[in-house]
């Protein structure tokens, strides 16, 4: 959401730019500022950046038959921002080392992300371009409107027009320019659908293009016509609308906490292996302290770990921990210390990471496949298996506390 945001105040900073002429300092400080929103807000920021920039100079090139270099640099000022986070942007791209979890996509990756990013606007945009065509075919007179995108106009309204559907296009082209980045640096691969969600602002700049041109080719024909596509145009808006108002609610009612208090053993703690696992019971369950993350680097990193995340959430957790221990019952600890320390435990099964094979020899320890004692919870998402370890050597031991804060230390 944040980085939606940023694109659209970074979008509407151009758009302004292009307005006028000579812009003053104030507005051209507001752009730089805009696009250092953007590039904190998230890595692939800078991305947008360059398209909106390259948007400018096309824009500019159409509009004013010149470069205007004033405007140009206050887009690299904004980014220059940066360098005063030189040191943690490398610690940072260090995280995905010596693999990263976001794969490196491939030709097939290109061609279907616009499905993830924009899967309804396509439909939309093939609509209206069937109906654009249709209206073309059958000779509907345009009105003047139709024809204004193309002219090259002085008011102010058509240079705002025109720069929107210019800086439109750039931003679709930020999907190619992220794909090639990804396969040029394979190790801080970018190609997420979710990272490429301010794509949607240039299709819907694109689409509502599009839906004008094709509204304003009808409106010169019959009522029995421009009411049914215009009627058409408006459903598609709402339902896109109510999908987004459907989107699902955080888990603020602990259902993660009764699925696993299904399995039973209360007394013992819960080792998830996925950090994705284990932050949000960590804040939404009502047994938050129950659950530890297990710190484990030749396991994270062995061939046979299939889970791509393991090394990155390795070191983000680890970093967590040193810093923001207390927030986290101090149950983020070194894997050798929590197996020291706890003669039993309860495990979520993740055959995907091999930790339990490789860690758990059968020698040592009892494992056992647990079955629900409980009523599970009817909208758990993502419920593991659960497996009871206990160590062979100390049947006698009693398990340490929940709170691992000896441990962490």
């Amino acid at each position: 959401g944040l980085l939606l945001a940023a694109v659209a105040l970074a979008l509407l900073s151009a758009v302004e730019l292009g307005v006028r002429e000579r812009p003053g300092r104030r507005m051209l400080a507001a752009n730089a500022a805009a696009q250092a929103c953007l590039v904190f807000s998230h890595p692939v920021g800078g991305f947008y950046g360059l398209a909106l920039c390259l948007g400018t100079v096309f824009a500019d090139g159409w509009v004013y038959r010149r470069f205007r270099w004033s405007v140009i640099l206050s887009y690299p000022a904004g980014w220059l921002t940066l360098g005063l986070w030189g040191p943690q942007l490398l610690r940072q791209a260090d995280i995905n080392q010596p693999r990263s979890w976001i794969p490196v996509p491939g030709w097939r990756d290109l061609a279907t992300v616009n499905g993830a990013v924009a899967g309804d606007l396509e439909r939309l945009g093939l609509f209206l371009g069937l109906a654009w065509a249709a209206a073309f075919l059958i000779g509907q007179r345009a009105s003047g409107a139709a024809a204004l995108p193309v002219e090259r106009l002085r008011d102010e309204a058509a240079r705002r027009r025109n720069r929107v559907v210019a800086l439109g296009c750039t931003l679709v082209g930020v999907l190619p320019l992220v794909w090639i980045f990804s396969r040029w640096v394979p190790t801080n691969s970018l190609f997420v659908a979710r990272y490429l969600i301010g794509v949607s602002v240039g299709w819907t700049i694109l689409l509502a293009q599009l839906a004008s041109m094709v509204l304003a080719r009808y409106d010169a024909g019959p009522r029995s016509v421009r009411l049914p596509l215009k009627a058409l145009v408006l459903a598609f808006a709402l339902w896109n609308g109510a999908m987004l108002c459907g989107n699902t609610k955080p888990d603020r009612v602990g259902w993660l906490g009764f699925s696993d208090v299904a399995f039973g053993h209360e007394e013992l703690p819960i080792v998830c292996q996925r950090a994705l696992e284990y932050l949000p019971r960590n804040h939404y369950s009502p047994q938050a302290e129950r659950y530890c993350y297990l710190l484990d680097w030749s396991a994270a990193t062995t061939a046979d770990n299939h889970f791509a995340a393991a090394g990155p959430e390795q070191k983000v957790l680890a970093g967590i921990g040193r810093n923001y221990g207390e927030l986290y019952h101090h149950n983020i600890v070194d894997a050798g210390e929590f197996l020291r320390e706890c003669p039993a435990f309860l495990i979520q099964d993740d055959p995907q990471t091999h930790w339990i094979a490789n860690r758990l020899k059968r020698e040592e320890y009892t494992i056992t496949r647990l079955t629900p004692a409980g009523p599970m919870a009817a909208l758990a998402r993502r419920t593991y298996p659960m497996l009871l370890v206990e160590r062979k050597a100390g049947k006698g031991e009693v398990a340490a506390p929940v709170n691992l804060s000896a441990a962490a230390r």
